[in-house]
């Protein structure tokens, strides 16, 4: 089996993690492979995590991934074609109790009793395979502010993907949008699987897996094809804070309220 291709992108990957890059793809193997996890540290005790709990905070506190470049790499994995189909969806994440975490807003949130939840909102754009199943490639995934609009984020976010597309796409948008609608293409991708082998013994040795088989059988690859990210060197233990330190609250920050102003009716419907 040839696990270069693999490899190449699971390197180039690496390459543009930038800060922490060991700790962040290390991480990012024990989210893939951890089925259950309360919290952020359990992930830590992983094998694919090599390094001590609080390196999974540091993590994602110093990481500062090549947005743009990452999108292109991903991009790049599309097979040529001569359309593409694009998603994109808003996300709310609720954070009611989070009154340190800056920028909160009220964000609609269907499946709650009120409908409205305190948190923080996110737009993803992501490419779509045609045909059945439930495959989709994330191209985008970033954070709507307060002085910003699910549809401003996404017009924002295409602009951003069409610029390195070379075929003709559509644009799929749930009824939050309103009528906005961009008709440009569709597309499709049948890559071959390289986890077709690793299956439960009472498993079918289906060809099409679906995300949550190839979840599932992902581990025993991984540790086949081994990780870019360098060893960990143990530092010793820490002399913590000093006696009579007073640790300073943290700031903390009231509810912001939207600011961007909605579009008229006439040019929703434009």
């Amino acid at each position: 089996m040839n696990f270069e291709p693999l490899q190449s992108f699971r390197q180039e990957v690496y390459r543009l993690l930038s800060r922490a890059r060991d700790a962040t793809f290390e991480l990012m193997d024990a989210v893939m492979t951890t089925k259950h996890a309360s919290s952020i540290a359990e992930f830590s005790l992983s094998p694919m995590f090599r390094r001590q709990y609080p390196s999974t905070y540091e993590a994602l506190e110093d990481c500062r991934p090549q947005r743009n470049q990452a999108m292109k790499l991903f991009i790049s994995r599309i097979p040529t074609q001569k359309y593409l189909t694009l998603a994109i969806d808003h996300t709310p994440w609720p954070r009611p109790e989070a009154k340190t975490l800056k920028d909160r807003t009220y964000e609609h949130q269907g499946k709650t009793k009120q409908g409205i939840v305190i948190g923080q909102g996110y737009s993803t754009i992501a490419w779509l395979p045609d045909g059945e199943g439930s495959w989709a490639l994330p191209l985008r995934h970033e954070r709507i502010t307060s002085w910003e609009s699910p549809i401003s984020k996404a017009v924002w976010q295409l602009k951003q993907v069409l610029k390195h597309c070379q075929q003709k796409v559509i644009v799929l948008l749930d009824r939050e949008y309103g009528n906005a609608k961009w008709v440009l293409a569709t597309a499709e991708l049948k890559d071959v699987d390289l986890v077709t082998q690793y299956r439960l013994p009472w498993q079918s040795a289906k060809i099409d897996l679906s995300p949550g088989r190839v979840a599932q059988s992902i581990f025993t690859l991984l540790v086949e094809i081994g990780t870019p990210a360098i060893a960990p060197k143990l530092r010793g233990k820490s002399t913590g804070r000093a006696i009579g330190y007073k640790c300073t609250p943290r700031t903390r920050y009231p509810v912001a309220k939207k600011t961007y102003s909605q579009p008229k009716k006439s040019q929703q419907t434009a």
